[in-house]
């Protein structure tokens, strides 16, 4: 009896020592696993931490050059006297959407000390009025008086024509990670008149006269009045520099880590 107890204990003692060490085996698989999880939380909360600073830089950076657009600044020179204006960008800045022209710059040269690397993407295309300084503006009145009205609000400083449309793109590096964030501009401008044409005519090149509500041509002259009413196409001098320039914040606006 003595030997078949012992040889029971035998045996329990066994299956203890299994399970001491299939326990013991499983606490450190689970020890394992929760420090692998816990390294590709810190590994994704790093990444995105990154991913943020990089989308503050890019958005910031981006909110500096809108503010220079609309002022007097060396970036809103360079934008509308040489990219907005030149065909080296496009073969004609009004009914031609250009290619994309990169910049490349260093985090001194941008005055972004904590960016790596920031990268400035400019593309133009032509505005939604565009075809008015192409084709010229039809201009639909009731009588003399209304043409006059019409006439004397298009040809003052404040008569601004949605000529161009720019993306400016901003993509900034840190630590490896990129991110790029576009905003579209839709331009406003002046544009002086440079002539009237008459009833579809364009060999003849009229001037307006508000005080008489006459158009003349050399010797020719026509008066607008109850029983003459031509049809009038003003057309803009696309020859000068416009004035008044503005940019306001268009709808084709994103963004997007790269």
């Amino acid at each position: 009896m003595q030997n078949k107890l012992r040889r029971i204990l035998q045996k329990q003692d066994g299956i203890a020592i299994l399970l001491v060490l299939c326990l013991g085996a499983l606490f450190v698989a689970l020890a394992a696993a929760l420090g692998y999880a816990a390294s590709v939380l810190t590994a994704n909360a790093n990444s995105q931490l990154r991913e943020q600073q990089t989308y503050q830089l890019a958005v910031s950076f981006s909110d500096v050059l809108e503010k220079e657009l609309n002022k007097d600044s060396e970036f809103a020179t360079f934008i509308n006297d040489t990219y907005m204006n030149s065909v080296a960008y496009g073969t004609n800045i009004y009914t031609q959407e250009s290619g994309k022209t990169v910049m490349n710059g260093s985090a001194a040269a941008t005055n972004a000390a904590e960016a790596d690397k920031l990268t400035l993407t400019l593309q133009r295309r032509p505005g939604t009025e565009a075809d008015d300084l192409t084709a010229g503006v039809s201009i639909p009145y009731s009588n003399a008086d209304d043409l006059a009205t019409t006439l004397s609000d298009m040809e003052s400083l404040t008569h601004t024509v949605k000529d161009l449309e720019l993306d400016i793109t901003v993509k900034a590096e840190k630590d490896g990670v990129s991110y790029a964030y576009t905003v579209n501009y839709v331009r406003s401008a002046h544009y002086d008149v440079l002539y009237y044409t008459l009833n579809n005519d364009d060999t003849t090149h009229y001037t307006w006269d508000t005080t008489n509500k006459t158009f003349s041509a050399g010797s020719t002259t026509v008066t607008v009045n109850d029983t003459n009413n031509p049809q009038v196409t003003l057309h803009y001098d696309t020859t000068q520099k416009p004035t008044g320039v503005t940019y306001t914040r268009g709808l084709r606006s994103q963004k997007g880590a790269t």
